[in-house]
């Protein structure tokens, strides 16, 4: 519903369905409301939109910096096989990539409970690249 060409320009406003399909599906319904109405407001379709263009090539062969990839177990938006298979195009051996996938986690991965836990994995990762 975000990305609709029909809508052009105007603002999208997620019901409160979508965003429990979309970021709060880990959660009760009734746990998922109360955060869309502390959090959610409309957005540009464009910002979604403009993930669709092509703006660089990747050639997934060169080397690269370092690349983490967090995936959300319960993820409605970028499942876990799609972060997988993003993971598994990096192809350069000489170059550090990383893979983890947090269990029970949605789309909404460092808004829901256990947050410190994705943050720490990602920090101590980073400590160790540098």
């Amino acid at each position: 519903p975000v990305i609709n060409y029909f809508k052009g320009d105007s603002p999208f406003l997620a019901s409160k369905a979508w965003f429990h399909y979309a970021f709060g599906n880990t959660v009760s319904r009734e746990e998922s409301d109360i955060i869309y109405d502390r959090f959610v407001v409309p957005e540009s379709r464009n910002i979604a939109r403009s993930t669709l263009k092509s703006f660089a090539k990747i050639d997934f062969t060169k080397p690269h910096v370092p690349l983490l990839f967090i995936a959300g177990e319960k993820d409605n938006i970028i499942p876990a096989d799609l972060n997988t298979r993003n993971f598994k195009a990096y192809k350069d051996p000489s170059s550090v990539r990383d893979f983890r996938l947090f269990e029970g986690r949605s789309h909404n991965i460092v808004g829901e409970k256990g947050w410190e836990e994705v943050a720490g994995f990602a920090f101590d990762w980073i400590q160790k690249q540098v």
